[in-house]
């Protein structure tokens, strides 16, 4: 799961790091994004547009923050837009807790040596009172053997090299499952 992430870098770090050229976007970064938050992210057509992190449905009072890997392309809620508007979440970190002699201790966690990353994740619009709303949920999957002892499960994080695959209109269900796996790399945690 993936409850909470930062995003501490402002709009021209982002723009740099994917490519892009310059928006008419203001964003200074923050140090912890929670669940309906507004946050910039990567669709399909490589536009950085905010969203509004979770999925509102009908039959769920809280937003679906995250989207199982192994099912995202069976699920009827997740099953469209994992095939047609994918996304591309940028982080420098998530948080994660654990308990360490009965308090809950706060984990920040970030591929080493990458200060900008990049989650995989899918998104809808939904038209609330008449206004276009994008929403975006992060894939997760099970956690790679570094992080299992805090949680057992983490975002799916891309390399580099996977993103404009992960991005490509004509991708096939089994191409992408291959990205929807634990991190391979190193991961830097520390205890905030």
């Amino acid at each position: 799961m993936c409850g909470r992430y930062s995003l501490d870098a402002d709009v021209f770090a982002i723009l740099k790091h994917y490519k892009m050229q310059m928006e008419d976007l203001e964003y200074d970064g923050r140090d912890e994004i929670f669940p309906m938050n507004k946050s910039p992210v990567l669709d399909m057509d490589r536009k950085l547009r905010f969203m509004d992190w979770g999925f509102l449905t009908t039959f769920s009072k809280r937003p679906l923050i995250n989207a199982r890997g192994e099912t995202v392309s069976e699920k009827i809620t997740f099953k469209k837009p994992f095939m047609t508007s994918r996304c591309i979440i940028p982080a420098t970190s998530f948080y994660e807790w654990e308990t360490i002699d009965g308090k809950k201790v706060r984990n920040r966690i970030k591929p080493s040596g990458l200060d900008l990353f990049s989650m995989a994740g899918i998104y809808k619009t939904m038209n609330i009172d008449g206004v276009l709303v994008y929403q975006y949920s992060i894939i997760t999957t099970e956690s790679n053997d570094q992080m299992a002892y805090i949680h057992d499960r983490m975002p799916v994080i891309l390399s580099a090299k996977d993103e404009n695959m992960y991005l490509d209109k004509g991708a096939s269900v089994q191409e992408l499952e291959k990205f929807l796996k634990p991190y391979e790399g190193e991961l830097l945690i520390t205890q905030d």
